[in-house]
């Protein structure tokens, strides 16, 4: 299968050479083909959500871990009140299948919900929790710790690492793997989405000597930005 660049992620890194010293390291030009790996496309067939989308979330939608970008963790649905949650049910469950546990706060965009394990990333209908797609990592290397923290999206990528220490982009509408990138030590953080100037960025942590940084790499900070939408 053709490998094309990905040109998902450019990169600036900010390398902790030792706890509370702080160094910083700019990667000036594109990865080289070899540093990611895709299928026949790079570009998702997915869509949104927008930078629009994400500065002013729409309440249907749970876009990022903490609700919003000011982590406010509040929802303005008021279907759902004081006066009736008590009779909450059990609208659908959905099972993993797999023996590894859900640590992610799932995304929602558009009625679709995204949920991680260590190892597998999955869309489901929010209202019925039917699949429709499921993408399995295979690791590469040795992950020291089984869980994950969830995905960030926008402009139809999914985004997520892996234990093993890979960043993979994911295509929102059928979960094809579009591209990879090595950090070089575990990955067990949330993804942190934010924007600057309307530029939106994806930063995740990699590495460290210690369990809590996969016992790998040195502890870095990946900090990533995204293509703009075409």
């Amino acid at each position: 299968m053709r490998n094309v660049a990905c040109r998902l992620l450019y990169a600036v890194c900010l390398s902790l050479a030792v706890p509370f010293a702080v160094h910083a390291q700019s990667q000036t030009s594109p990865a080289t083909p070899s540093t990611f790996l895709s299928g026949d496309r790079a570009k998702p067939l997915g869509h949104g959500p927008t930078q629009k989308e994400l500065d002013s979330p729409d309440p249907a939608d749970w876009l990022y871990h903490t609700g919003n970008y000011a982590g406010t963790r509040y929802s303005a649905l008021a279907q759902i009140s004081a006066a009736n949650v008590r009779r909450l049910g059990v609208a659908c469950a959905y099972q993993l299948g797999v023996i590894e546990p859900f640590y992610a706060g799932p995304i929602v965009y558009h009625g679709v919900m995204y949920l991680t394990t260590a190892s597998v990333t999955v869309a489901l209908d929010a209202a019925t929790c039917h699949q429709r797609w499921r993408y399995t990592w295979k690791p590469k290397g040795k992950g020291l710790w089984p869980f994950n923290r969830g995905v960030a999206i926008k402009n139809g990528y999914v985004v997520r690492g892996t234990p093993d220490g890979y960043l993979l982009a994911l295509d929102a509408a059928y979960g094809k793997r579009l591209c990879r990138f090595y950090t070089g030590g575990g990955m067990f953080g949330g993804i942190a989405t934010y924007a600057v100037n309307g530029k939106q960025y994806v930063a995740v942590t990699s590495g460290g000597g210690s369990p809590n940084f996969g016992g790998s790499g040195s502890p870095t900070l990946f900090v990533f930005s995204l293509p703009a939408a075409r």
